[in-house]
């Protein structure tokens, strides 16, 4: 069953909890409830917040190339949502193979609130971006990335037990599966429709 969008409270109790984890301040596992209901909490919150960055994208590509597309945020959405999922079962059907079914939730919900966050700080980073150099935003970005990275690794070496390639393959398929996804998006919805100047 579908659970609605969370309240506030639960993305602001969500990012802290992934902070503290990618602190090293507790271990994933006793920070996230690992149920069907935070599943679907941080499925929400990841395709807002998802939407919220493809929508500024769409909005600057429009301005920038100069194509109408009423329903280009829409096919955004939508791209959002079809990521999410695929990856989702993606990881689920992996799971079942290596009949490892019990560490769906122990692994995907940690995963998704860690993205959340790593999104979350990309577009603080962006904003500050305005008032600060390029290249220390840069250097502060790139150190966000490996942060994100080391603390999947942690999630799925230290607290769940998968194995290094394991972890290797679940974050090469999540990027995979972005990937995929945006190139057969672009494909669909091109060639624009160009406007003259």
């Amino acid at each position: 069953m579908i659970n609605l969008p969370p309240n506030p409270s639960i993305i602001k109790n969500g990012i802290s909890s992934t902070l503290q984890f990618m602190l090293k301040k507790s271990k994933a596992l006793d920070l996230f409830s690992l149920n069907i209901k935070d599943f679907w909490n941080c499925f929400w919150v990841l395709f807002i917040l998802n939407a919220f960055t493809y929508a500024l994208t769409a909005i600057i590509l429009q301005k920038i190339l100069k194509f109408e597309d009423d329903l280009l945020i829409l096919k955004f959405a939508i791209m959002t949502v079809v990521q999410i999922s695929l990856y989702s079962i993606a990881v689920n059907r992996l799971l079942i193979l290596q009949k490892k079914e019990g560490s769906f939730f122990q692994y995907i919900i940690p995963f998704y609130w860690l993205q959340i966050t790593q999104t979350f700080l990309g577009l603080v980073l962006a904003v500050f971006s305005l008032f600060f150099p390029g290249v220390i935003i840069f250097l502060l970005k790139i150190c966000l990335v490996i942060l994100f990275l080391y603390s999947v690794w942690r999630l799925g070496k230290q607290e769940i037990g998968f194995s290094d390639w394991e972890i290797i393959g679940f974050i090469c398929l999540n990027y995979f599966v972005d990937l995929s996804v945006m190139i057969i998006f672009f494909a669909y919805i091109s060639p624009f429709q160009i406007t003259s100047v």
